[in-house]
């Protein structure tokens, strides 16, 4: 995974301007982020309960 933010400009190029696969991309992305925080999450509860 990118350690940049998703640059928006970028992604409109490669898709040629389509909105809805804009939208698609970007729910993927913040399926990975609240997947990633979900898991810091548990980790963090696991050294807390420690």
């Amino acid at each position: 995974m990118a350690d940049a933010p998703v640059d928006l400009t970028h992604l409109a190029r490669y898709t040629g301007g389509d909105k809805s696969l804009n939208a698609e991309i970007l729910k993927l992305f913040d399926g990975q982020v609240s997947e990633m925080v979900g898991q810091l999450l548990g980790v963090l509860e696991q050294r807390d309960a420690r």
